[in-house]
């Protein structure tokens, strides 16, 4: 497959690159450059994500496109307007969070949280009390709004995967969770 990876130098891309490439993949990788990839790729564009695609420097056809960064509605706007007729399909990565009782059921095991409580068939409601977590989670659900209302106009299908846990690991800048 033709594969663009958006974020590979920490975190989820960072382990991606060296499957997708030991399975013969041709992969794209856009990064901002401010660490080495683990593995040579078929093409390393190096800048910030919505100037790469202005510019038109993300060239060919994808058979997917992984975002492991897209934080708000915006981001994936400008990725699918960048690739309109070059993509099949688009997977992002969100967050379990965005799961409104999440942090409840978290501390009281006998509250469930179903699927359908992350819908989002109506727009999302700003979040209580701006903190950069909040502000992160509410992002992410005007995202999956976002993608839920537009994808399916565009052709476009549209995976999302949302990790229960913060996913950390020894390339974070701090190296707090290392």
């Amino acid at each position: 497959m033709r594969i663009l990876l958006i974020g590979g130098s920490n975190l989820i891309g960072y382990y991606l690159i060296p499957d997708l490439m030991a399975k013969g993949h041709q992969l794209t990788v856009i990064t901002r450059g401010h660490r080495d990839l683990p593995h040579p790729v078929t093409e390393h564009l190096i800048g910030d994500r919505t100037a790469l695609f202005n510019q038109g420097q993300v060239q060919g056809v994808f058979d997917a496109v992984i975002d492991t960064v897209a934080y708000g509605p915006e981001d994936c706007r400008a990725t699918l307007a960048a690739l309109e007729g070059r993509l099949s399909h688009y997977i992002v990565i969100s967050t379990a969070f965005v799961y409104p009782e999440l942090e409840t059921a978290w501390h009281t095991p006998s509250a469930p949280v179903y699927e359908e409580d992350a819908s989002f068939s109506r727009a999302p409601s700003a979040l209580k009390g701006s903190t950069p977590h909040n502000d992160y989670v509410y992002g992410k659900r005007q995202m999956e709004y976002w993608l839920h209302q537009k994808t399916r106009r565009m052709g476009v299908k549209t995976t999302i995967i949302r990790p229960l846990l913060q996913v950390v690991g020894p390339n974070t800048e701090d190296g707090r969770f290392a």
